[in-house]
């Protein structure tokens, strides 16, 4: 799969969650606007990641030839889209489970709050460590040598350090509280 097909796929995706949304809104406007709301979110952060990834090609072409850059790019590749789907993937599932409709009798005690919040910080965490470990795997998986495979984990964390303002602000808004940054919606 090249990188036309995967700009593509994603402004696809994009263009259709949009467009979903849209047209749930007309029935349900709080729901519509939530996807909406999302959509806007995969949208914003696949941006970042393509301009984040093309930076690294950009590096990778100025200072070695293709050829020793390949599992590195790869690496990089396969990490940061991977945040860049999960992350938005994990707001909309931690609303989704945040979100009780009011007087359904099963409105969320204090108890099971603070369990929700212990839980979505664990999934934020995994999703952070998965990102980052799909790096080192795929740069391994295309031929690097230990040392080197590590090397696409750096700026796998370089794109959460970039992306961490915008994923706080996400918590802050839609989980109730942020996690690392002190921040409100």
């Amino acid at each position: 799969m090249g990188w036309r097909t995967v700009a593509i796929g994603a402004a696809v995706i994009a263009a259709a969650a949009a467009t979903t949304a849209l047209a749930i809104t007309r029935a349900s406007p709080s729901i519509g606007f939530f996807m909406l709301d999302m959509a806007i979110n995969y949208t914003v952060i696949l941006i970042v990641a393509f301009g984040y990834i093309a930076l690294m090609y950009l590096v990778a072409f100025l200072t070695r030839g293709r050829e020793r850059s390949a599992a590195f790019l790869g690496g990089t590749r396969a990490g940061v889209l991977f945040l860049a789907l999960a992350l938005p993937t994990y707001i909309f599932i931690g609303t989704a489970f945040r979100h009780v409709p009011p007087f359904s009798g099963s409105e969320r005690g204090m108890d099971s709050y603070f369990v929700y919040v212990a839980a979505t910080r664990v999934a934020l965490v995994a999703v952070y460590a998965l990102g980052v470990l799909l790096a080192i795997v795929r740069s391994r998986v295309l031929g690097a040598q230990w040392p080197v495979a590590l090397a696409p984990a750096l700026p796998a964390v370089g794109f959460i350090v970039l992306t961490l303002p915008l994923a706080e602000f996400a918590n802050a808004c839609y989980i109730g509280v942020s996690f690392l940054l002190p921040g409100n919606c």
